[in-house]
């Protein structure tokens, strides 16, 4: 919206498969691409201009961007993020990262309002679905201005029910997170769950360390292997402990209270290790 209101021609770039995306979002993308222009990192390397402005969204760290080998090759870049800033954060004159902030469709919100740009029914929903993705259902790091923005929202058009089918559960991704939460191993304040003998889709190991949130824990974690090599490990804390530091040492991040990382030739015993060491 930001582009189209000066008259810019702009494109959305997504490396993942769809269908490996997180919950929801996968679901989401299929529908964009019948509105904008999605494309693929290598796509994007054939049609970039020496003028080109990148917008970066929902993250800061240069390794972790699609097109972060090309990042020299734009003359502006502008990051939008709600995730803490570390070694890697690409260095602009643009930045608009706020870790203070529920999520990134929060700031993106606040911008469009700050600049007098129309949100329509459609952008609304996709904005609101954002917020109640990162906050799970305004539980984690919901303000009072997380509430405002929300409200807003709906009153450009935002409807609740149509965001919650964007995150309705298929009946296999429903066995899968509940064959990995029944696996949950319960500490003092925290609960782990893991699986060592099958593999995931990264999106359900992510949905079952939201649900074991449920369960009056102050951190959870679900990990699984996602292929033969790699594992992968989703974090979720009610703020009382960062673990976008602790996913950080293990090459991954976040913010506080939701984080993840993706580690390849290890055990799941010595990820579930490493995890009763770090707390």
């Amino acid at each position: 919206k930001i582009c189209e209101s000066l008259g810019k021609t702009s494109y959305i770039i997504v490396d993942d498969e769809y269908e490996d995306n997180t919950r929801g979002i996968g679901k989401l993308l299929s529908e964009l691409k019948t509105k904008y222009n999605i494309i693929t990192s290598t796509e994007a390397e054939n049609i970039m201009l020496e003028n080109d402005t990148l917008m970066v969204l929902d993250l800061n760290s240069s390794s972790r961007t699609p097109i972060g080998k090309n990042l020299d090759k734009f003359e502006n870049i502008i990051v939008i993020d709600h995730h803490k800033k570390d070694q890697d954060t690409i260095e602009t004159k643009d930045s608009y990262v706020l870790d203070s902030m529920s999520s990134t469709c929060e700031i993106v919100t606040y911008l469009l309002l700050e600049n007098g740009i129309d949100i329509t029914p459609d952008l609304a929903n996709y904005l609101l679905s954002g917020i109640v993705l990162d906050t799970q259902n305004y539980i984690r790091n919901a303000s009072s201005a997380t509430m405002f923005t929300s409200a807003v929202l709906c009153i450009k058009g935002a409807n609740q029910l149509e965001v919650k089918k964007m995150f309705d559960d298929s009946f296999d991704r429903y066995k899968a997170v509940h064959e990995l939460t029944g696996q949950a191993k319960f500490n003092d304040n925290y609960v782990v769950a893991s699986i060592y003998d099958r593999v995931f889709k990264k999106e359900d190991i992510a949905r079952a360390a939201e649900c074991l949130q449920d369960f009056g824990v102050d951190i959870s974690f679900a990990m699984g292997y996602i292929n033969i090599n790699t594992i992968a490990i989703s974090a979720r804390s009610d703020g009382k402990f960062d673990v976008g530091e602790m996913m950080e040492k293990l090459g991954g991040g976040g913010s506080r209270y939701s984080a993840t990382a993706q580690v390849k030739e290890k055990s799941i015993l010595e990820m579930v290790e490493f995890i009763h060491s770090s707390i």
